[in-house]
């Protein structure tokens, strides 16, 4: 009867060990709806909108029916576990020995994801593949500081744009010095 006991207890965590490494099996509509390949459209980073570009690198989520999803980072690939709920997607990274969830917000072509980098907070926009909301300019509003102003920003309106940055972004992107060169009296 022991020796029973005991094979039942080893079976019931093979199949527990096995169910968690598959994926979660998701709705045949929440499937739909995530279906196919997500590309990293724009960032923000500290208040300053950045392109993939920018940081030469390209990022993409791509969905599968089995509560799976492919992150591609550059030519790096990692699995982690995705599911739904209504407007809320949660994606399942491992940190550690637990699996953190990150919380995406879903709309039509693209989703916004909230990731907490090393302590600070980044928002990234991705959309769906040859989707029309792929196009950054519909993300970027006026008054939004762009990675593309500041790399093109001359001395008439340099100090205009860091004005507008916050001090963790000025320090961020290296350009403290030259906000407090520029805020000297007689500059």
């Amino acid at each position: 009867m022991k020796r029973l006991l005991s094979v039942i207890t080893l079976m019931t965590v093979i199949a527990v060990l096995l169910a968690s490494c598959g994926g979660s099996k998701v709705s045949k509509e929440d499937a739909e709806a995530m279906a196919g390949k997500w590309v990293l459209v724009t960032y923000d980073y500290l208040g300053v909108k950045m392109l993939p570009e920018d940081a030469e690198t390209k990022m993409s989520f791509e969905f599968k029916d089995n509560g799976m999803t492919t992150f591609t980072l550059d030519n790096e690939h990692e699995d982690y576990k995705w599911e739904k709920n209504d407007t809320l997607v949660t994606i399942w990274v491992p940190e550690g020995g637990v699996s953190k969830g990150h919380t995406a917000v879903l709309e039509d072509n693209y989703f916004t994801l909230y990731w907490n980098y090393e302590g600070t907070p980044v928002t990234m926009t991705y959309a769906r593949e040859g989707s029309s909301a792929v196009n950054p300019d519909l993300y970027i509003k006026d008054g939004d500081i762009t990675s593309t102003m500041l790399q093109n920003s001359n001395e008439n309106n340099i100090l205009e744009l860091l004005e507008k940055m916050t001090p963790e972004a000025r320090e961020a992107f290296g350009v403290t010095e030259i906000y407090n060169q520029l805020k000297k009296p007689g500059n």
